[in-house]
């Protein structure tokens, strides 16, 4: 690699020249952000699951609604008000609220592995990254060396989560949730259109 890739104009590395430095010293941390965006992926998936059963809709019906939901938060809070109004036991939602709030902390590792760019030093061969956010109403915008041991972890915790919620998941639909009740019908009352 020619010492400054920066500068431009003659000396400096063609695209072609870049992406090969970059593939083979973020190689492995590829695998891991990989790794991690994926167990996130089936926790939305197995999110989506859950609400087309509570709901009883076929699942490519139902994701016509749930692919418009961004993230796990959203979710989250149509599993919750489903359960609830469909008369579920309030410890159910106490242990959803509670996993809500888990999961603040490892989604954010989660957003800043995949979302955030890498680089790698060209002297150091150290990867880094650019990690730009807003946590907890604070801007964070630095370069940050990243050792692979901390993806590593933060692919650990992330499939922690997955294994927790499908617990959750299992016990919510193993739970007898009401029948629906007149006054719940009344609700559901289709307005005709206009």
């Amino acid at each position: 690699m020619p010492d400054d890739i920066s500068a431009g104009g003659q000396g400096a590395p063609d695209d072609a020249q870049v992406e090969a430095f970059l593939a083979e010293h973020l190689k492995e941390y590829h695998l891991e952000i990989g790794r991690i965006a994926s167990v996130w992926a089936m926790l939305e998936f197995r999110m989506d699951q859950l609400i087309w059963h509570l709901i009883n809709i076929e699942q490519t019906l139902g994701a016509c609604l749930t692919t418009q939901f961004n993230g796990t938060a959203p979710r989250l809070r149509a599993i919750k008000s489903i359960i609830e109004f469909r008369g579920s036991i309030p410890g159910l939602i106490t242990k959803l609220n509670k996993f809500t709030g888990d999961i603040i902390e490892p989604q954010e590792a989660r957003n800043r592995a995949v979302h955030d760019p890498w680089f790698v030093a060209k002297e150091s061969k150290i990867a880094t990254q650019l990690r730009k956010a807003t946590i907890k109403n604070k801007i964070v915008y630095e370069s940050v060396p990243v050792d692979l041991a901390e993806l590593k972890a933060v692919y650990d915790d992330s499939k922690n989560i997955l294994v927790r919620f499908n617990g959750l998941r299992d016990e919510i639909i193993a739970e007898p949730l009401s029948a629906l009740h007149e006054r719940q019908r009344r609700r559901l009352y289709r307005a005709p259109l206009l």
